[in-house]
């Protein structure tokens, strides 16, 4: 993903000419999420490939020093920005944040793949929190949240329909 135009290009010659049936891809670069638009020509051949896009939590060491650290061991604040806390919220953060940017309404039959913390994602956008709650001039000088009608797109619920949710071992048997 650090090279969007060529991972597009390698997306598409995965799939067409190795079988490939989707492809998985890091939850940022380089600290970076993929609501910024240089990202989503990797989107657009996904959906026109229509393969699912698994987007898997990966370690990101600006949010360590800004969330976890603090007056706890290192190796405790290391644990909270991984496995513990931080893979799973950050990539659900990451979901919201590719709906409010509009990737859905762009894509509207693109498909993605996070893990079981997907339920971290559905709690998140109930209708009465998942109204961005920015001003919003109503035309009367006074301001209010956005709803989604103003924001000219479904509910964020509705777009739940284009995540799904892997188990990534959870639902394993031991062995």
């Amino acid at each position: 993903m650090k090279y969007p135009t060529a991972a597009a290009l390698e997306l598409r010659r995965c799939i067409q000419e190795l079988g490939f049936k989707g492809a998985l891809i890091d939850n940022n670069t380089e600290g970076r999420f993929y609501d910024d638009s240089l990202y989503w020509e990797v989107f657009q051949a996904a959906e026109e490939l229509d393969v699912p896009i698994y987007l898997h939590p990966t370690y990101n060491d600006q949010v360590k020093p800004l969330l976890c650290d603090g007056n706890n061991p290192d190796a405790v604040a290391q644990t909270l920005a991984t496995h513990a806390w931080g893979w799973h919220s950050e990539t659900a953060l990451h979901i919201l944040r590719l709906f409010a940017a509009g990737l859905f309404d762009r894509f509207p039959r693109l498909k993605m793949i996070i893990g079981p913390h997907r339920r971290d994602v559905a709690v998140s956008t109930r209708p009465s929190r998942s109204n961005f709650k920015y001003p919003v001039a109503n035309g009367r000088g006074q301001t209010r949240a956005p709803t989604p009608a103003s924001l000219g797109r479904e509910h964020l619920g509705h777009h739940l329909r284009h995540v799904y949710a892997g188990t990534n071992g959870h639902l394993t048997p031991a062995v």
